[in-house]
């Protein structure tokens, strides 16, 4: 009875330089401590995560600088707005 790994014989699977090649391989992909595969993808998903988040900082920036912008051309109209503020006499109607 022939099996594949016959080791009296010399296999073409099992020459040193196929288990020299995938000795490298498994030490790239988990024992490389500062190179590792592994490690690579999830320092690559925390970039992703990261230029999402100041992505959407920018953004709200954005926003923040039109508000300032609008705070400084319209102070009584902001203060009207957002702290309902009126003057002595009037009468302040919140319509939603």
């Amino acid at each position: 009875m022939k099996t594949y790994f016959d080791f009296s014989k010399k296999s073409k699977f099992l020459n040193r330089y196929t288990l020299t090649i995938f000795a490298f391989i498994i030490w790239i992909v988990f024992l490389d401590s500062k190179h590792s595969l592994v490690k690579q993808y999830k320092l690559n998903r925390q970039i992703t995560e990261l230029k999402q988040s100041k992505k959407e900082y920018q953004n709200k920036l954005e926003v923040a600088r039109a508000e300032y912008a609008d705070l400084t051309s319209n102070q009584e109209k902001y203060a009207r707005e957002k702290y309902f503020i009126s003057k002595e006499g009037e009468d302040v109607y919140i319509i939603e």
